[in-house]
């Protein structure tokens, strides 16, 4: 639409939605949300959070998450707000659950560690085709 040269009163949103720094496994169906990997200098890569891809993440403040749960209502004006997470390796077994606090960042974050991870999957890959 910029390139043709329409414009109008663009809103802000009532609410930004926080992110966590995880991409979840879309195959999994539940329940919760199955780590597919963690954003490399994100909010889940500290020292001590002890987050895992493989883990299941349960709940977020206590609400627990099932396939009818929207991640992004849970998230909404939580920018720069610990969440607390629910986590485990084997989600049938509610004893193997352990609280995580997360610090929420907001998702202009999230874009430019998603940039730089598509650069290096980019490199990794150009290497590995062209033998180094």
């Amino acid at each position: 639409a910029s390139h043709l040269g329409i414009s109008g009163n663009l809103r802000n949103p009532d609410e930004l939605t926080a992110d966590l720094g995880l991409l979840f496994d879309d195959s999994c169906k539940g329940p919760g949300l199955k780590i597919a990997e963690k954003l490399r200098r994100g909010p889940a890569d500290k020292r001590g959070l002890n987050l895992n891809v493989g883990d299941v993440i349960m709940s977020i403040d206590r609400e627990e998450i099932t396939d009818k749960t929207n991640i992004s209502k849970l998230l909404n004006g939580r920018i720069g707000e610990t969440v607390t997470l629910e986590v485990t390796t084997t989600p049938s077994d509610p004893k193997s659950r352990r609280k995580v606090d997360i610090q929420a960042v907001n998702r202009v974050v999230t874009s430019g560690l998603m940039y730089q991870r598509w650069v290096t999957n980019n490199a990794e890959a150009i290497s590995k085709a062209s033998g180094g």
